[in-house]
């Protein structure tokens, strides 16, 4: 902890400084915390740097291939990576076992439609049927009655009545 950034370092509002090991750690808020000193001062990782991505890949494969937030969180208990989330984003991106899992959705084929839904007829030659309910009904505000409603829908049209 003995040499400070320059004054026009990108890293300035990290606050940052150099140790010994010629390493920028962060000073964060975290100093008086029972927190180990990894914790407290994570080392910064340069954005598209080989290490950096070594790190990602490393801890991705150590968290069973999980998500880009999850890998974020467990990188960041030591390190403080710049650009972390598009780093972790890529390299969940780049993973091949992640690529191959990834189930893709096909869209289903359409059913043809029946003929009483595409044929033009007057309202109500064909319907189709369909119940809702239980539901309550209050009288006078003082009693409630179990109701059911039937909904007749018409297949040429699409207008409902009610019952």
């Amino acid at each position: 902890m003995s040499k400070e950034l320059k004054n026009n370092s990108k890293i300035r509002r990290l606050s940052p400084f150099i140790i010994t090991d010629n390493l920028i750690i962060v000073r964060g808020i975290l100093r008086h915390s029972t927190l180990s000193n990894e914790q407290k001062h994570p080392i910064v990782l340069p954005f598209g740097h080989k290490v950096t991505q070594l790190i990602f890949t490393y801890f991705h494969e150590i968290l069973l291939h999980g998500g880009p937030q999850l890998l974020l969180s467990e990188v960041r208990l030591r390190f403080w990576p710049l650009k972390g989330r598009l780093t972790a984003r890529s390299t969940t991106s780049r993973c091949v076992t992640c690529v191959r899992a990834k189930s893709k959705f096909e869209n289903p084929i359409m059913a043809t439609l029946p003929s009483t839904r595409v044929r033009p007829a007057r309202p109500f030659v064909s319907t189709g049927v369909d119940f809702v309910g239980p539901g309550t009904l209050d009288v006078r505000s003082v009693t409630s009655i179990k109701t059911w409603i039937a909904v007749f829908v018409c297949l040429a049209t699409r207008a409902i009545h009610l019952e």
